[in-house]
């Protein structure tokens, strides 16, 4: 285990499943950085309350050793347990995936940090080249679970370069001044690194000049190299150090210290400015803004205060590579009363005239009714308004709220913020019960078979639901993608891809649809 050792920079990452080496290299080097990995796999299936118990079992009895873990890796790869995850046919996964990620990464910090408030904990890395830490790399994944990588307290990165090209490019060794760039706050250690050629003789200098160059940048904490003896895939083999005495020599012999001269940074964009200039307003019709060059999605959000997965969607994009200078993107405006026929309408505050008249007075404006939609109604927030509140006023739960509309928080929503209430009932039908058991088997629910039927309890069927990665929906006369994209509350272009049907015209009654669970 000497070689271990040596070659670890003092910097290390140990898989749960192998923390009996914990202590053993507390000893050897008392001030040495370790980092200790859960390895999970489908992570997306697995309970935030019982994983974030198993993780803090570790930690406890770790904590003599030991205060750094990190609860999962690479959770955009498919490997990794996410329907929608990268893949060989997928290389850029859609947004829903990341909000997935941020979604249940909350609910696993927010669980720890009361579990174990002493343990510092990582963000785990993203796997390369499928999300965006560069400008227009995909869906940038790392600005949409931003609120989840805020409450970390180090981001952790993967930085994986090309022989040919060496350590010292932006999309290779150094990709994590890229990641610095969304979060220039953040510590920043690097989990895992390598080039998948440990036997190319270029590679004992490689990794030694990426090891130094990071010297270069006071918020990187450590690195430490791919896993040592991993035989997780065929594809790691390549990256396994064990497998180089060539490469294992030169990292134990190399001097730990700073170099007398450091290895060159190559240029890279600046930090994001803080604070953030003030968003432009944007009328309640929206406008049409015409893409300038240097423009990015999250440029684009930022500039006008809107959220970027609602632009995304609202123009249908389903890779932010495709944007281009001169493309053609709808802002959305603030949400505005809609008139209800029939019911109360909402008037704008009448505007003071000139000169000193001073205030005006009008009546109380009233509470808009909610306006009907597919599948339940929408409620537009007004002042004084809570989560709870609402739930009452509309005989539903404040969780059903809560997953009708993807709330991270339940106790932020904003003035003007449009809610989907659903119905108080969902229907599950009788004509569908050989399509229910046969579904049980493979661990999928199925939504609208046949003809409505039996009412349900919101809870039957969360627990028909429960620990299913993906439900069906059987299709009926007059249903469309985007209407039943609005019915779970998902982006109707990555719905119509995933089932590999168009957007427009109504789809043949009983059609089986692929839903990916929130």
């Amino acid at each position: 285990m000497g070689e271990f050792f040596d070659a670890g920079f003092q910097n290390y990452t140990v898989l749960h499943v192998n923390q009996d080496l914990i202590p053993q290299i507390r000893e050897k080097y008392p001030n040495a950085r370790i980092l200790v990995r859960m390895y999970l796999q489908n992570w997306f299936n697995r309970n935030p309350e019982d994983w974030s118990r198993q993780v803090a079992d570790i930690a406890n009895r770790l904590r003599p050793f030991n205060v750094e873990i990190t609860w999962a890796n690479e959770q955009n790869l498919d490997l990794e347990g996410h329907p929608q995850g990268a893949s060989p046919t997928q290389p850029v996964p859609p947004a829903s995936l990341y909000q997935d990620i941020n979604k249940w990464n909350l609910e696993m910090i927010r669980r720890l940090r009361q579990l174990i408030p002493w343990a510092r904990l990582h963000y785990p890395a993203f796997a390369n080249d499928h999300s965006d830490d560069k400008n227009q790399g995909g869906y940038v994944g790392l600005e949409i679970c931003r609120p989840s990588i805020e409450l970390a307290d180090v981001m952790d990165c993967h930085c994986y370069w090309r022989v040919d090209e060496g350590p010292l490019t932006l999309d290779g060794g150094q990709r994590f001044v890229l990641t610095h760039n969304f979060f220039p706050d953040k510590p920043i250690f690097i989990s895992e690194c390598g080039n998948f050629a440990v036997n190319d003789p270029r590679s004992p200098d490689q990794y030694i000049t990426f090891a130094q160059s990071l010297y270069n940048y006071d918020y990187v904490e450590g690195e430490t190299f791919f896993i040592w003896d991993s035989d997780a895939a065929p594809e790691n083999s390549q990256n396994i150090i064990q497998r180089s005495s060539a490469l294992r020599d030169a990292l134990r012999q190399v001097s730990k210290d700073p170099p007398a001269v450091l290895p060159p940074i190559p240029s890279a964009p600046p930090p994001a400015p803080r604070p953030q200039p003030k968003p432009q307003p944007v009328p309640p019709e929206g406008i049409d803004y015409i893409v300038l060059p240097g423009d990015t999605l999250i440029s684009i959000s930022k500039k006008f205060g809107i959220e970027l997965i609602q632009l995304m969607n609202v123009n249908h994009i389903t890779d932010a590579r495709t944007l281009r200078a001169g493309q053609h993107l709808r802002i959305p405006g603030s949400p505005a009363p809609v008139p209800v026929p029939g019911g109360p309408r909402t008037e704008p505050m009448p505007t003071p005239p000139p000169g000193n008249q001073g205030p005006i007075e009008s009546e109380p404006t009233p509470v808009p009714e909610p306006i009907p939609i597919n599948g339940g109604s929408i409620y537009i927030v007004r002042p004084g308004d809570t989560l709870s509140a609402i739930a009452k006023r509309f005989n539903v739960t404040v969780p059903a709220l809560v997953a009708a509309n993807t709330l991270t928080d339940p106790n932020l929503i904003r003035v003007g913020q449009r809610l989907i209430i659903p119905k108080p009932q969902m229907v599950l039908t009788v004509a569908g019960v050989l399509a229910v058991q046969e579904a049980e088997k493979a661990r999928m629910g199925v939504l609208g078979i046949g003809e409505a039927g039996t009412t349900v309890t919101p809870e039957e069927i969360k627990a028909f639901l429960q620990g299913k990665r993906t439900t069906y929906y059987v299709t009926r006369k007059g249903d469309t993608i985007p209407k039943i994209a609005a019915l779970f509350n998902i982006d109707p272009v990555i719905l119509g891809q995933i089932n590999q049907v168009g957007l427009d015209g109504e789809l043949i009654p009983g059609t089986r649809l692929l839903i990916p669970m929130k």
